[in-house]
Formats: C-alpha cells, structure tokens, sequence
C-alpha cells in the first residue's frame, strides 16, 4: 500500500507566545483533493486529540506556545507533523 502525503490548511489567529488561540484547518487528499474524513490530529506536547469531521475540519482552543506542534495521522496516509508556530 503506498502512502499518500495529506495536505493541511491551519489557520491561526492572534498568536503570541502561551496566548489563547485557535488552531482549525482541513485535511485534504493530495492526489483526489477531497477531504479526509476520520483522520486524528494529535496537538503536542498537550496529547490533545481531535478527529476531523466529514468535510476534513478540525480545530482545537486554548492556551498554547511557540513550540506546539500537530500532527496527523490516518489509515493509508503518511503521518505529517507541523510545527504550530511556523505555519
């Protein structure tokens, strides 16, 4: 089975170190550009998860830092990680 990279779309709004902010964006295939239902998206190093929703949204709120990061992950996917502060 080969692994197919996801594409990942993250809005962040008012991000200041420890702020509150919030972390939403899409999962979208890369070759059929849908979204991808049921993937877990794990926020570090909180181990806050979340699954995305049939329309590939997911989202999280709170308090978090510079140095969070995501990461993705799903059945028949390559596992992706982002770092928070740099998208």
């Amino acid at each position: 089975m080969s692994k197919i990279p996801l594409y990942i779309f993250i809005l962040l709004f008012s991000f200041t170190a420890k702020a509150q902010i919030s972390i939403r964006g899409n999962i979208i295939d890369d070759k059929t550009k849908f979204p991808v239902e049921g993937a877990t998206v794990t926020l570090m190093p909180s181990n806050i998860l979340t699954a995305t929703d049939a329309r590939g949204r997911f989202s999280f709120k709170g308090k978090y830092d510079s140095s969070a990061f995501i990461i993705v992950n799903n059945i028949g996917y390559a596992t992706q990680k982002f770092n928070v502060g740099e998208i």
